[in-house]
């Protein structure tokens, strides 16, 4: 077997290893003002830069082209150097001007240079002929490690630039290293958040004279159950007023490891003997190598990023932030956000404070780690479905590799950093199976791990919990249906839904903490129909994230499988189908004549797909694996067998590295640089200072934050104008209130406007925030200006204090 295994490995890397490198971005100027000196055969343009990757392999510039397009008998030469003072070329490139375009990128590609990393390196353009072509620069500093010259003189500014390496599979050994080696200190806190809690629940609950699950299922049982059950007990120790600690946590957790030992030891170890199959070996084997490569992946896909990306990641560090100030569930937003009591969905933010509790690392490193954890955790809740529905083990792992691997959602979400959906559907297949196994077989004992479920997904997601709430539906109306009206069966069918009904009040009753809150903040105010109230564009179909990567096949083969479900009459396929049917309508109830609500929305159901994607795709597979190995003699089926393995292992693996460049770079508001500033103003600002900085338009009216000044109350303490985007969750005229200060903000054109003044004096801003994300507005405006100190800049971010208002 361990052979066997080993070929299967050296099989999939030798795949992957005859991939080609990715072309990665690596340095980034992007701030211009001005065009340099026209490249006419006597001046030379360059810039001074630090390769921070191995691999150095391109330089883009942005061109400047007198008339329509570049001189046809021109040539720009590109020479790559170690230094300005160095006259030999490690790389030299040669390029017609003929068919250059005004502001067209020009990328110059050269055999990556492997020894790059932290090297500081100088490329250098230069016309042959009257070449009509320059490049884009700024005037004043926008690197600040490197400089721009001319004709070997170095000048104010830097040109407008990227560079480039490529990637490879070393590069990306070399990374998981080192991120082990950083991080390998996380790894018992998380390892210990995910399954400790969960599995001294179904070990405490589970009726063992019926059953014992198999270990993968033990697995994911706990990680489901740890999910929801621990959010549930922070909101049971908040309203008790027992504030959480690092020592608390981790003595509570030392607690649920002594009762899971105990309850193991009372039955015999009866858990663990099902550990010895040589089956159980070899699915736990498999499932532990594609959750491997599933967490591998999750972690490569965020190694460029210094905080969470995008909106999202900004405002759930914030409720995590919250949730440690508090000691638990916090009462309301303050002091980011005065828009009421806290009823946001906290599940995700529960194990984010987690495990800063335990471990002590920053609250936007926990978001971001323990987001992509959850992310690949999503794949361990559907081999469970998977497995439940179809008693196939080979579903399940098909299903695990798709999400994990080959799905290009959800791998996508931490370009927006949605980590709270990702959670929720992490949690959902536990609570399905828990659900359904509850009214099939009743028992008391499983109806509280199934209210468990249901209740913690209530506080981890309410969008997903409408998804429990349509697969019930759609699972009760088929089983309403498919026992028929005999006397006989309709008492089963009575017994199915009084279940369903005790299943619904116990879980309302572990909830009532929460559904108080709800109720206290929503219906005395008013406030509960506007919740609920969207708009009717909010409910638009976003039909480009259907067909991203591999999605569009992946989609093709679930309703292959689909089409052959129906011609059999499968259940499983009959179920996903009716669970689709009502999703899909309680997405759109216009249907029935009733108005939208921001609960549900045919972008959420989009970006959700690969949920029941996964799920079919897996049934196929084990299908026809079946279908293939029935007709063989064993001797034969042992080498099909060894060659499918080898083949879905290597797919994961492919799967894996075509999605490592995942992240949107238009999603990274922040960057080292701007971290660097964060530093620079907890050190040198005084705790009171306000900052002014850039906003955009996010989605519809909502403002956003324009680059990594958007950080600086989280990061800092101290206070900007511009809030998290949950500021729409207030009071009509709270909204109102902030959206107008926004809209003024956005309006604004710089110092040389004439209301910029009168906005700072009414604001009493102390300092202007220019992030390494090039904004409206440029340092140039400002350096010129006597009302203006430059207190920072490390090129990319510029800091200006207020000295006359």
């Amino acid at each position: 077997m361990t052979f066997r295994l080993s070929c299967l490995c050296l099989m999939a890397v030798l795949l992957l290893g005859c991939g080609p490198a990715k072309t990665e971005l690596d340095n980034e100027q992007g701030r211009l003002d001005a065009a340099a000196p026209v490249l006419d055969g006597v001046t030379a343009v360059g810039q001074t830069f630090v390769s921070h990757r191995a691999g150095l392999n391109a330089v883009e510039v942005l061109l400047v082209v007198y008339g329509e397009q570049g001189a046809p008998d021109g040539e720009l030469v590109f020479r790559l150097r170690a230094a300005p003072t160095d006259e030999t070329d490690l790389v030299t490139l040669v390029r017609s001007t003929a068919d250059l375009k005004h502001n067209q990128p020009l990328r110059f590609t050269f055999p990556p240079l492997w020894n790059s990393q932290d090297q500081t390196y100088f490329f250098v353009l230069e016309g042959v002929g009257d070449t009509g072509v320059t490049v884009w620069y700024n005037t004043v500093d926008a690197y600040g490690e490197g400089a721009m010259f001319v004709n070997g003189v170095s000048q104010p500014g830097d040109l407008q630039f990227k560079t480039f390496y490529a990637y490879d599979v070393r590069q990306m050994g070399r990374d998981l290293w080192q991120g082990l080696v950083r991080g390998g200190r996380l790894i018992p806190p998380i390892v210990a958040l995910v399954l400790l809690p969960g599995a001294a629940v179904w070990l405490w609950l589970w009726p063992f004279e019926r059953e014992v699950p198999r270990p993968v299922e033990q697995v994911a049982l706990s990680v489901g159950l740890s999910l929801a059950v621990w959010p549930l007990a922070l909101l049971y120790t908040s309203a008790l007023g027992l504030r959480m600690t690092g020592l608390r946590l981790a003595g509570g957790l030392a607690l649920m490891a002594l009762v899971a030992l105990e309850r193991m030891r009372r039955l015999g170890w009866r858990p663990l003997q099902v550990w010895r199959a040589p089956s159980a070996w070899m699915h736990l084997v498999s499932f532990t190598g594609v959750m491997g490569i599933t967490l591998a992946v999750r972690f490569l896909q965020a190694r460029e990023l210094v905080v969470p990306a995008w909106v999202d990641g900004l405002h759930h560090t914030m409720m995590t932030q919250l949730m440690l100030r508090a000691g638990g569930v916090p009462a309301d937003y303050r002091p980011y956000l005065d828009i009421g009591p806290f009823i946001y969905h906290y599940g995700f933010h529960a194990l984010a404070a987690g495990l800063t509790w335990l471990s002590g690392v920053a609250e936007p490193q926990a978001v971001l780690v323990m987001g992509q954890v959850v992310n690949a955790l999503v794949g361990a809740g559907l081999y469970l479905l998977a497995l439940y529905l179809t008693g196939r083990p080979a579903a399940g792992l098909i299903a695990l590799g798709v999400v994990g691997t080959l799905s290009f959602l959800p791998a996508y979400y931490v370009s927006w950093g949605r980590y709270t959906q990702l959670t929720g559907l992490a949690v959902l297949p536990t609570a399905l199976v828990l659900t359904m196994q509850w009214l099939d077989k009743g028992e008391g004992r499983r109806l509280l791990l199934a209210a468990l479920a249901v209740a913690g997904l209530g506080v981890v997601h309410y969008r997903v919990l409408v998804f429990y709430v349509a697969f019930v539906v759609a699972w009760l109306a088929y089983e309403t249906v498919s026992r028929g009206w005999s006397r006989r069966d309709a008492a089963a069918v009575g017994r199915l839904w009084g279940r369903t009904a005790a299943l619904a009040v116990l879980t309302l009753l572990l909830l009532t903490p929460w559904l108080t809150r709800l109720y206290t903040a929503l219906v005395p105010t008013g406030r509960l129909w506007g919740w609920f109230r969207a708009r009717a564009s909010f409910n638009a179909v976003p039909r480009g994230l259907i067909d991203l990567g591999y999605d569009r096949p992946l989609l093709r083969l679930a309703l292959l499988s689909g089409l052959f479900g129906l011609l059999w009459w499968r259940r499983i396929t009959l179920l996903v189908v009716l669970w689709a049917a009502v999703a899909i309508l309680f997405t759109n109830p216009n249907v029935l004549g009733l108005r939208e609500t921001w609960l549900l929305s045919n972008s959420v159901l989009v970006i959700s797909l690969f949920f029941p994607v996964a799920l079919m795709v897996g049934v196929l597979g084990a299908v026809v694996a079946e279908a293939v190995w029935g007709r063989l003699s064993e001797r034969r089926r042992k080498l099909v067998q060894l060659l499918f393995g080898a083949a879905f292992f290597a797919i994961t693996l492919r799967g894996a590295w075509d999605m490592v460049d995942i992240v949107n770079p238009v999603t990274i508001i922040a960057t080292r640089e701007d971290m660097a500033a964060m530093a620079w103003i907890r050190a040198h600002t005084p705790p009171d200072a306000r900052f002014l900085t850039n906003v955009r338009i996010w989605q519809g009216r909502t403002y956003m934050g324009a680059d990594g000044g958007y950080w600086i109350p989280l990061l800092t303490g101290r206070q900007t104008l511009v809030p998290p985007v949950l500021y729409t969750y207030g009071s009509t005229e709270a909204f109102y209130r902030v959206q107008s200060v926004l809209e003024e903000l956005a309006n604004l054109q710089g110092p040389d406007d004439p209301a910029f003044w009168p906005f700072i004096a009414r604001h009493n801003i102390d300092y202007v925030y220019l992030g390494a994300r090039a904004s409206p507005w440029k340092p140039k405006q400002f350096v010129s200006r006597p009302e203006f100190e430059v207190v920072y800049s490390n090129g990319a971010v510029w800091i200006f204090q207020v000295r006359t208002q």
